[in-house]
């Protein structure tokens, strides 16, 4: 009877020992890849484009790469931070070995993860703003529809919440080259031809437009910092982290350039500039056809940035708790999905 006692006792221990259920690291570089095209190449660049040309007018296209060269310092910095610290809720690793400051590192990662929050809430509303010009719905019903669904694929695997988010990227970045391509053919003249219109002058009014028109598509470039929230999922994350966040800027600016060099060639900058969806604008003036397709898109694009922001979020709560600032509960990986059920369910 001791000895069944003892191996009993022995049992619960090892039980007690287990280590908890940690998150799945599945995402490879084409994923992580796809994963920060999907959050940055977002529903922005279908608005913004439209105001970046009201400050720059024919000379857009550099703009946004005086945009992507800003950027670049950020990105380069998250992918040198990510690699020697690859952790969910990063900022307050990276706040704690900087400064010793574990508060002022919790502050941090809770207000990125008000933000994303605040995010997801945003674009689950444009989602509704983009809807009612092809159907009209409540506002609260698609609200309520759209932002369970994303939940609900953000709870079931890192893996496949990726793999849809990066379906979802596929369309939208095919539709903007599409668009790109459809504009570029209609383009009066050789197009070496009209290259030269783009080139800027030496008029101080022409690079404040430049520079101002860089600052409002700075915004479009915003979206590859969340990347390192997935740094716990991600195969070889010390190496794959900083290779991806570089990719994706430099496939982004390529995309953004070719946009803006197709839209400002194939229709009058003035009426692109005051056109409230100006890539749609553009598709309906060099093909005579409805925007209805490129509606549809943007819808997709939004639904999907709301799809990485509810990611994001909860990898936050899922570091914070890890590292002992809030709650277990709010940090336990189901062992079926290995994510982070309650985190998510609270963004």
């Amino acid at each position: 009877m001791q000895c069944e006692r003892c191996a009993g006792s022995a049992a619960m221990s090892a039980g007690d020992s287990r280590e908890p259920t940690t998150l799945r690291r599945s995402l490879s570089f084409p994923l992580l890849l796809l994963y920060g095209l999907g959050t940055t190449v977002g529903a922005g660049i279908y608005a913004l484009t439209g105001a970046v040309v009201a400050n720059a007018g024919m000379q857009a296209p550099f703009s946004f790469a005086l945009a992507s060269a800003l950027v670049a310092c950020t990105a380069l910095t998250f992918g040198e931070l990510a690699s020697r610290h690859p952790k969910s809720a990063s900022e307050a690793v990276w706040v704690r070995a900087a400064f010793g400051a574990p508060r002022l590192g919790t502050f941090v990662v809770l207000c990125v993860a008000l933000a994303g929050t605040v995010s997801a809430a945003t674009m689950l509303i444009g989602v509704h703003g983009y809807l009612t010009s092809v159907v009209v719905l409540p506002q609260a019903l698609i609200v309520a529809v759209v932002g369970l669904t994303m939940g609900a694929i953000a709870a079931w695997g890192i893996e496949e919440s990726v793999r849809v988010a990066a379906a979802i990227t596929i369309v939208e970045v095919g539709a903007l080259l599409a668009v790109a391509m459809l504009a570029l053919a209609s383009v009066d003249g050789p197009l070496v031809a009209r290259l030269p219109e783009l080139v800027p002058d030496v008029r101080p009014s022409t690079w404040l437009g430049i520079f101002s028109g860089g600052l409002l598509a700075f915004y479009a470039f915003l979206g590859f910092e969340d990347m390192v929230q997935v740094a716990e999922e991600t195969v070889d994350a010390r190496d794959t982290l900083p290779a991806a966040i570089t990719a994706t800027l430099l496939i982004t600016t390529l995309i953004y350039v070719v946009v803006a060099v197709a839209c400002v060639l194939a229709v009058d900058p003035t009426a692109l500039a005051a056109s409230s969806a100006p890539l749609a604008y553009v598709f309906e003036q060099t093909t005579g056809r409805s925007s209805a397709l490129i509606t549809l898109v943007s819808v997709f694009a939004i639904a999907n940035g709301g799809l990485v922001q509810i990611i994001m979020a909860a990898r936050n709560l899922y570091g914070l708790s890890s590292q002992g600032v809030l709650p277990a509960a709010i940090g336990r990986v189901d062992p079926r999905t290995r994510t982070p059920l309650a985190a998510t369910a609270l963004i």
